[in-house]
């Protein structure tokens, strides 16, 4: 038996509906696609489709693009690859997703890691994280990988050196990196004169080498060692990058190996920024009291206990602190 709507009710329908955002009204009928801004050296076609089935697959349905275009306002995925010598670079952004891949392997293969890591990197779930793992274990071995470490940056009173604090000419640091797993440690230092110096792994610096082992404390410069650091005459910007990983990452060292000399400074920045500090995403961070292991009798470091910084993550872990230098 069929009811009869009245008149009223249907107006009411109706006001609710107009009043409804347009995103929820349209949702079940609306189409999204995937515009693929720059092709490289591959085929539109299969960029496309394999775009196409890697955002249906983690993030919503889409489609390639119908024979005549888009609309302004329709829903779409933009992935902009770039091909330079270091390998491939994209840039994946939509409505659920504002992120960038890289990979240094050749082919398809390596659009493709570049676009799972975009796509990986977006996620705070754990569960659509291991997802992703699962699928493509081979791909995303090195990002699937978990990683945490204690990091300590501290001045001469052994007081933790924090991002964004000032610092001054001759202030004198060094830095601690306790693994909680084995892991892979890079230390790379940006001065206020915009020159790159790796810090760790460098036999100027120390003897010791990667892989680091859980529970160790490692210093740089070790602490017996008459290496000192300290920060020079010419005040600006100090930085300082922290790379982790569970596997070793061989691309730094050949970045290094390769680095062009000092009028090439900011493009050197910027290739080290595009291949690396764009690859850690999501960091964890969180402080945590640890207690100095080393003995030490010039700084009288052992069983000190000391506030220092706890990172955790996936893949390739990048921390950097910031410092003001004064004079």
């Amino acid at each position: 038996m069929m009811r009869r709507i009245s008149r009223s009710c249907i107006i009411v329908l109706l006001s609710i509906l107009l009043y409804l955002p347009a995103e929820i009204v349209f949702a079940a009928s609306e189409k999204c696609y995937v515009l693929v801004n720059n092709t490289g050296s591959f085929k539109t076609d299969v960029v496309t489709s394999s775009s196409v089935s890697i955002i249906s697959r983690y993030i919503e349905p889409v489609e390639a693009p119908p024979p005549g275009g888009v609309r302004l306002d329709d829903c779409s995925y933009s992935v902009h690859l770039t091909e330079s010598p270091e390998g491939y670079y994209i840039s994946l952004s939509g409505r659920h997703l504002n992120s960038i891949g890289n990979s240094t392997k050749p082919g398809m293969g390596g659009y493709t890691q570049a676009l799972l890591r975009a796509v990986y990197r977006t996620f705070d779930s754990d569960d659509m994280k291991k997802k992703v793992c699962r699928d493509y274990k081979e791909l995303l071995a090195s990002d699937c990988k978990p990683v945490e470490a204690v990091i300590f940056l501290f001045n001469e009173k052994i007081e933790m050196i924090p991002e964004g604090s000032v610092v001054r000419t001759n202030d004198r640091f060094n830095i601690m990196i306790q693994p909680v797993i084995p892991l892979y440690a890079y230390i790379i230092a940006l001065d206020s004169s915009g020159s790159l110096f790796k810090v760790f792994p460098n036999n100027n610096v120390t003897s010791q080498t990667n892989p680091l082992n859980a529970g160790n404390q490692y210093y740089f410069p070790p602490l017996e060692s008459e290496v000192i650091f300290a920060f020079d005459n010419i005040p600006g910007e100090e930085k300082l990058y922290f790379l982790l990983s569970a596997s070793p990452v061989d691309e730094i060292e050949a970045f290094f190996d390769n680095l062009d000399g000092g009028s090439q400074r900011n493009r050197n920045m910027d290739s080290f920024a595009k291949q690396f500090v764009s690859r850690g995403f999501k960091l964890k961070k969180k402080t945590k009291q640890v207690t100095l292991k080393q003995t030490d009798t010039l700084t009288n470091l052992s069983r000190q206990k000391v506030m220092a910084e706890l990172l955790k993550g996936s893949g390739l872990l990048v921390k950097t602190v910031t410092l003001k230098h004064v004079r």
